[in-house]
């Protein structure tokens, strides 16, 4: 929880909110993947940030309560702000994908609206539940985490020690993607896993940044401003030795289609937002084999 806090501080100062955090008094203990959990309680941190107007009030609380099966014992974290507050009848729709989507290849900001569908699906893996509750516009909103203090191991703790490279494996990985909060998220992930990450906030930048020091993988956003990701594709390709370069798409759009255009635009894989970890550096370290 501290790590969150921690990534979450500077937008939250930037803001000008005040953050209350209240833990209990006896630890809480959760058998599940930091990093996964870390990720969970960033994306509804950085929900309440974005979504409360500045000076606003922010609440962080962890409790440890009973379950109606007296075998499980639950951990409930909530996350309580004075921000915009949701309407009644949009509370059941924050968590699916593409509800603030905007699916142009080229958008100046915004993002695919995949935080909180990756929320729901990390919290599931472990076994637990989210709910968003709201009294309604400009009425704050709170969303409800509600984890198994003893979640199982699998296959959130297995698929992601699997994945992890071994030691000395460690990468210079561009990722380029005009939504801040996930490729920040995202950094900060590939950082927790040994490698080095340099960023790119569009098309352009990724492009200019490859062609000084090409990095080990490319992680590259599809929908991004000034230059699309199967245009920059197109354009790393042809590149002196652009056909060693690792160049991994991502996107909100995950049809068969989408993933095919991908690949004739010169991408090794197409991962759909939200990007599983695991899968990612699975088929970053396939393809540097491949290389090899």
């Amino acid at each position: 929880m501290s790590a969150a806090v921690e990534f979450c501080e500077p937008a939250i100062e930037a803001a000008r909110h005040t953050l209350t955090v209240s833990l209990p008094d006896t630890p809480i203990v959760l058998n599940g993947d930091g990093v996964r959990l870390t990720q969970v309680l960033v994306n509804v941190l950085n929900n309440a940030v974005k979504f409360t107007p500045p000076v606003g009030h922010i609440w962080l609380i962890a409790e440890h309560i009973g379950a109606t099966d007296a075998s499980v014992d639950l951990v409930r974290i909530r996350v309580r702000d004075t921000g915009i507050g949701i309407a009644p009848d949009m509370r059941h729709k924050v968590f699916d994908m593409f509800m603030q989507g905007d699916r142009s290849l080229e958008r100046g900001r915004g993002g695919l609206g995949v935080g909180l569908t990756l929320v729901r699906n990390l919290v599931a893996l472990h076994g637990g539940t989210i709910e968003a509750r709201s009294e309604g516009v400009d009425r704050g909103s709170e969303f409800v985490i509600t984890l198994p203090a003893e979640a199982p191991k699998s296959p959130v703790t297995a698929a992601t020690a699997a994945a992890r490279p071994a030691r000395g494996e460690s990468l210079t990985v561009l990722l380029a993607d005009d939504d801040d909060d996930g490729r920040a998220m995202l950094g900060y992930l590939l950082t927790q896993e040994g490698h080095q990450v340099t960023e790119a906030r569009d098309g352009q930048e990724a492009l200019d940044i490859v062609t000084r020091h090409a990095p080990d993988v490319s992680v590259l956003d599809l929908s991004m401003p000034k230059l699309n990701g199967f245009e920059l594709a197109r354009q790393l390709r042809a590149l002196p030795g652009g056909e060693r370069l690792v160049l991994v798409a991502m996107s909100g759009l995950g049809q068969a289609a989408d993933k095919a255009r991908a690949i004739e635009a010169g991408f090794d894989r197409h991962f759909t937002k939200p990007v599983d970890l695991g899968d990612l550096l699975t088929a970053i370290r396939e393809r540097r084999e491949q290389l090899k």
